[in-house]
């Protein structure tokens, strides 16, 4: 499974519960995750990787940055944590980023 296929997975899902899964991009700001979602009065970002990749520092800096502001960053590596991640939201809560791969 590459990375690519997870977040489109990911999009899909989100998707489906009538959610946004925007691709982030910020020119000259290098880290940013992945993707912004919007679901159920949400607002969070994703990265995504490949089972066994590890973010870069640069992306971990940034992550840190993002959530001492008070939103919540996952990094996911599988659709089993993707789908974790939907069955969360489905109930109605952001789960703990402590249950993903750490970034």
């Amino acid at each position: 499974m590459v990375e690519k296929q997870i977040e489109h997975y990911l999009v899909h899902q989100i998707g489906l519960l009538n959610g946004l899964c925007f691709k982030f991009t910020s020119p000259s700001n290098a880290g940013v995750p992945d993707r912004l979602c919007l679901i159920y009065g949400y607002a969070f970002f994703v990265e995504t990787k490949a089972p066994g990749e590890k973010p870069r520092e640069l992306q971990k800096a940034i992550a840190k940055q993002i959530r001492k502001r008070g939103t919540k960053v996952y990094c996911l590596s599988s659709k089993e944590q993707v789908d974790d991640l939907i069955r969360s939201l489905s109930a109605g809560m952001l789960p703990q980023e402590s249950r993903y791969d750490r970034i």
